[in-house]
């Protein structure tokens, strides 16, 4: 085998594995862009649940549950009212 044969060789094993690799590199950009919409569904997910994590603590722990009624307002300016009157 002459050198210009084995050369020839060299190139079509060389081509071979320059194909592998870019198959190889496509499979994987593939993997990456399916990753990054996974990814991104689930930063959507979980912003979502912290959403709803904020408005349940919101509505468990929140001023709604603190609120008074017209009447017990009255009653306490009332109070209030009978204490600062007795003071001496």
């Amino acid at each position: 085998m002459n050198l210009l044969q084995q050369q020839q060789k060299e190139i079509e094993a060389l081509k071979s594995k320059l194909k592998e690799q870019e198959e190889k590199i496509a499979l994987q950009e593939k993997e990456i862009a399916q990753k990054k919409e996974k990814l991104a569904s689930l930063e959507k997910l979980n912003a979502w649940y912290i959403e709803q994590l904020k408005l349940r603590q919101q509505k468990k722990f929140g001023v709604s549950s603190e609120k008074a009624d017209s009447n017990q307002i009255a009653i306490a300016d009332a109070f209030s009212d009978l204490f600062n009157e007795q003071k001496f």
